[in-house]
C-alpha cells in the first residue's frame, strides 16, 4: 500500500492529497538520522537506540532484520509518520517532522516525492491499469512512465498472455491475483507516481526469488536516480544494492 492510500476508500475522499500547482515540488538531496532512539509509551526498553544513518539521493540500501527487530518502526520514523523518542531527522539539511510547526517541509511537499509499498497491498476492483495509475486525477496515462513502471515491476510477463492485457479486471480486492502479482502491481503503482524516494517494507516477500532479482536489477537499469530504502527479513539476494545494514539488538550495523 502506498502511504497516500491511507484514507477512507469507502467514500472516495482523496481531496487531502490533491496536487496544488502553487506548491513547487522539492528536490530530495539527503535524509539524515542523528542518534535516533525510539521506545513505545510505557515501555522501558528501547526498540531502536542511537541510530545514525545518512542516505544520499540515488542510493539504494537494504535494512535486514528479524521480525520484531524494529525495521518497520525505523522506516516509519524515516517517513516522519512517527516521531523518535530522541534524536533528529534532517531532510536536505533541515530538521524534519511533519507534525512540527518548526518544519519547513509540509505534508504536501513530502507526499509529492515519496512512495511507500508495504507487505499487505491495497488493490481495488477495476483493471490492472487503473490500479497502477490510481493517483492520477486526470486518469490520462503517461505512456513513458507507465512503460518504465511496468518493466521495473516485471508485470509484462504475466500480463502479456492475458486477453485484455492491462485492461484485465482484477476482481474485488484483487481476488483474481496471486500475492506476488498484487505486490508487483503495487510496486508499479508506486513507481508510476514518479517519486524521488521509494520506501519498501517487505514489499517483495510474496514474489518468487528469480523475479525479485530481476526487479532489483531493474531498479539500477531503469531508475538509476531514484533513492530506494528497503527493509526485509531475508538475508540474501541483494547484490545490486549499494549498502546493506542489519538491525539487531536495537542497533544498526553495516554489512556491506
Amino acid at each position: 500500500i502506498i502511504i497516500y492510500l491511507e484514507i477512507n476508500k469507502n467514500n472516495n475522499n482523496y481531496s487531502l492529497f490533491k496536487r496544488d500547482i502553487y506548491k513547487p515540488r522539492i528536490k530530495f538531496k539527503n535524509l539524515l538520522l542523528e542518534n535516533v532512539t525510539f521506545n513505545y509509551p510505557g515501555k522501558k526498553t528501547n526498540l531502536i537506540k542511537n541510530i545514525n544513518l545518512n542516505i544520499q539521493a540515488g542510493e539504494k540500501i537494504i535494512i535486514v532484520g528479524k521480525s520484531g527487530s524494529g525495521k518497520s518502526t525505523l522506516i516509519d520514523i524515516m517517513m516522519s509518520l512517527i516521531k523518535p523518542t530522541s534524536g533528529k531527522i534532517k531532510l536536505n539539511g533541515k530538521d524534519f517532522y511533519l507534525n512540527s510547526k518548526e518544519s519547513e517541509i509540509t505534508k504536501h511537499n513530502w507526499m509529492q516525492i515519496i512512495s511507500h509499498v508495504q507487505q499487505d497491498v491495497f488493490i481495488f476492483e477495476g483493471s490492472i491499469e487503473e490500479n497502477i495509475i490510481f493517483h492520477d486525477e486526470n486518469k490520462i496515462i503517461d505512456k513513458k512512465r507507465f512503460e518504465i513502471a511496468t518493466k521495473v515491476a516485471e508485470l509484462d510477463k504475466f500480463v502479456s498472455p492475458l486477453k485484455f492485457k492491462y485492461k484485465t479486471l482484477v476482481g474485488e480486492d484483487g481476488r483474481l491475483l496471486s500475492g506476488g502479482q498484487r505486490q508487483r502491481i503495487a510496486l508499479a503503482r508506486a513507481i508510476y507516481k514518479n517519486p524521488d524516494i521509494l520506501f519498501l517494507d517487505e514489499a517483495t516477500n510474496a514474489i518468487d526469488f528469480e523475479t525479485e532479482q530481476f526487479i532489483f536489477n531493474n531498479f539500477s537499469k531503469y531508475l538509476p536516480n531514484i533513492t530506494i530504502i528497503m527493509i526485509t527479513h531475508r538475508l540474501t539476494g541483494f547484490d545490486s544494492f549499494k549498502r546493506i545494514y542489519t538491525l539487531k539488538n536495537n542497533k544498526l550495523f553495516l554489512k556491506k
